[in-house]
């Protein structure tokens, strides 16, 4: 297992139930139907299947968007339950035929989603939008969020990364991240609070070529910065072929605060000589425990730090030891990155 300074390394795809994207484990689309508002929905894949299965009756402004079925709905109950039972937590992409923050999907259908989405404390719910203008008067959250809501805009060149990465950075979620995909050219990150970047190129018909400069750019702008990287794929009809190397690296990266569920233990331990009672945080992620660091240990070379985002917070970790029983393989760790 690695872990460097608020980033997981970790096999993708080791909970997929639903969903042939690499970086979640199940997709759910409450409706489809969208409107193209950028370069980057030029070739929409959502689109163009809509064409073929006629799911929504046409796409664009103007459109009826099409609620799917009661039974599609009940899906992520289940895949609640059974992440609580095994005691792992599933990302759900929503939605990847359609926008959730869609000014033209009836404001009753969203409510039923923020439900949903309080329903399935197990899931966490990495909800990805072009339309960050209209987050904040559609969420009926402010400032608490809720512990498994990820928001992230789609960016793909420094006209788009002007526009959305500054609201973006805002908002109080638990993670916040980009999805640049397609990538279209390059662009900064600039100082906005970013927990993740995931980069890709386009594929289909009418495929676009990536600079893979650009996805270099965005890769050393992370890791410069700590922010987790993951590469999907290069462009072409079908790039599966090309795999998803760069450099000689399949980057699989996750933010560290949200991609396996950190379990605070709380043990009280009497002082005797203040007669209080004191509380010692122990934390387990991935197969071991982790303490808080004083800040002497802090200065101290010898003593491995982890740092840890908690609202809005930097707090530094130290492994305390190995859990028995759960060893880096059964948590699907893998492709140590120095």
């Amino acid at each position: 297992m690695e872990l460097r300074r608020g980033i997981v390394v970790a096999t993708v795809g080791t909970m997929a139930i639903t969903s042939g994207i690499q970086w979640t484990d199940a997709t759910f689309n409450p409706w489809i139907g969208c409107t193209q508002v950028s370069p980057a929905c030029d070739n929409c894949y959502a689109m163009v299947m809509n064409s073929h299965r006629q799911w929504a009756k046409g796409w664009g402004p103007g459109v009826p968007r099409h609620r799917t079925s009661a039974s599609n709905w009940r899906q992520p109950l289940t895949w609640n339950r059974k992440a609580g039972k095994e005691g792992k937590r599933i990302k759900v992409f929503c939605a990847s035929l359609a926008d959730v923050f869609d000014s033209e999907v009836p404001d009753v259908w969203r409510t039923d989603l923020w439900n949903l989405i309080l329903e399935t404390p197990n899931l966490d719910w990495l909800l990805l939008t072009k339309r960050t203008s209209s987050i904040a008067r559609m969420v009926p959250w402010t400032n608490d969020w809720p512990d498994n809501v990820w928001i992230g805009t789609s960016v793909e060149n420094q006209i788009f990364a002007n526009r959305r990465l500054p609201i973006l950075s805002e908002i109080q979620a638990k993670v916040r991240f980009i999805s640049a995909e397609p990538l279209l050219g390059d662009f900064s990150l600039g100082d906005f609070n970013i927990d993740w970047v995931i980069a890709g190129g386009e594929s289909g018909s009418g495929w676009r070529e990536m600079n893979v400069d650009h996805v270099r750019s965005l890769r050393d702008q992370c890791r410069e910065r700590d922010i987790a990287f993951f590469f999907k794929q290069y462009s072409g009809f079908n790039p599966h072929d090309l795999g998803r190397e760069v450099d000689g690296v399949e980057w699989n990266q996750f933010p560290l605060n949200s991609v396996y569920n950190l379990e605070q233990k709380m043990s009280q331990k009497t002082n005797e000589k203040l007669k209080q009672i004191s509380i010692e945080k122990v934390y387990r992620l991935s197969g071991q425990e982790f303490r808080k660091v004083s800040t002497a240990e802090l200065k101290n070379p010898e003593v491995e730090i982890v740092p840890f985002d908690f609202k809005g917070k930097r707090v530094f970790f130290t492994p305390v030891s190995a859990v028995s029983g759960i060893g880096a393989e059964s948590m699907g760790i893998q492709n140590e990155i120095t």
